[in-house]
């Protein structure tokens, strides 16, 4: 019997998406010391995704930091100083206070500057992480969509060969995978990413 093999394209897409998406997870198997505490089993199963899911999160939460920092370096954030006329006038308006007074002033100004720059930075950050966590939803999207075309393909392929359809639909219930009418693409290019905007 002719065996399956899935198409030389379908490959060459489906590779880099792959190996993007298991160095930012840093996806790895089990070792002998994981599997030798927790034995795989139904009983404790959910125990070893809980774990794996908590380390797969805080690797991404520490890719996401370094992401966001690296564009701060690269983008810095420009804080527009008062113009001219601003300073002068308030130059003129100083004049009439008392010493104390203007140094009330001066820290008042300074702490609303340091307030000014900080919600700059908060945005800018917010707006980075958005766009890290928008490029992985695409990359997980796209391998996802490549995962399915080759499910369907490689179930056309097995009826073709004279696969029973009763053994097909025990194979997907052994495997918890979707019958191909309900399998649902993701059209990445619909998706609309709103990124946050500076006033």
């Amino acid at each position: 019997m002719e065996q399956y093999n899935a198409s030389r394209s379908t490959n060459l897409f489906l590779d880099p998406l792959y190996t993007s998406l298991t160095q930012e997870l840093s996806l790895e198997s089990l070792g002998p010391t994981t599997i030798s505490s927790t034995q795989l089993n139904p009983q404790n199963i959910d125990q070893i995704v809980e774990m794996e899911m908590k380390r797969i999160q805080e690797n991404i939460a520490r890719k996401e930091a370094q992401y966001v920092e690296q564009m701060l370096v690269e983008n810095p954030i420009t804080f527009e100083r008062r113009n001219n006329v601003t300073v002068l006038r308030k130059a003129t308006s100083d004049s009439s206070l008392s010493p104390e007074q203007q140094r009330l002033q001066q820290q008042r100004a300074d702490a609303c500057r340091r307030s000014r720059y900080n919600n700059k930075v908060k945005k800018a950050k917010s707006k980075y992480r958005h766009k890290y966590i928008s490029q992985k939803l695409q990359q997980s999207s796209q391998m996802l969509n490549c995962i399915k075309d080759l499910i369907v393909e490689a179930e056309s392929h097995l009826l073709a060969q004279g696969l029973h359809k009763e053994k097909l639909h025990q194979l997907r219930s052994n495997y918890g995978i979707e019958r191909p009418a309900n399998i649902v693409r993701v059209d990445v290019n619909a998706v609309d990413f709103v990124l946050p905007t500076e006033p």
